[in-house]
């Protein structure tokens, strides 16, 4: 039987192994998208936004689906620094929330509309 210290550092190489694997998967991705913030211009904490939706949302989403969404979507993503991805999402969201409150006026006039038709004709 093999001694437990001797599995668990077994685990601790193979974990820091995929964790620099992964780190450089995206160093090269953010050269590929120019390694600088497309609104800035900054090079310091780039971050993939999304420019359209895509299964993978949120931050506790894992490095590694993150990496092969990007991958799978490239079109989907933007690079951007920290400040202007937090300023990106906060006006993104405004947006939804305002088309949704849109959406849901709409569907209320609507029916406001149909109601007030008469049907004596039929």
């Amino acid at each position: 039987m093999i001694p437990f210290k001797i599995l668990q550092r077994k685990k601790e190489i193979k974990t820091a192994f995929r964790k620099n694997w992964l780190n450089e998967r995206f160093r090269e991705l953010r050269f590929n998208y120019g390694n600088v913030c497309n609104f800035c211009g900054s090079q310091d904490r780039l971050e993939f936004a999304h420019r359209l939706p895509t299964k993978v949302t949120g931050m506790g989403r894992g490095k590694i689906r993150r990496y092969y969404d990007i991958i799978k979507h490239p079109l989907h993503y933007i690079l951007l620094c920290h400040d202007c991805h937090k300023q990106y999402d906060m006006e993104n969201s405004e947006a939804q929330t305002e088309d949704a409150g849109m959406d849901r006026m709409t569907r209320q006039n609507d029916q406001n509309d149909n109601d007030g038709e008469s049907t004596d004709g039929l």
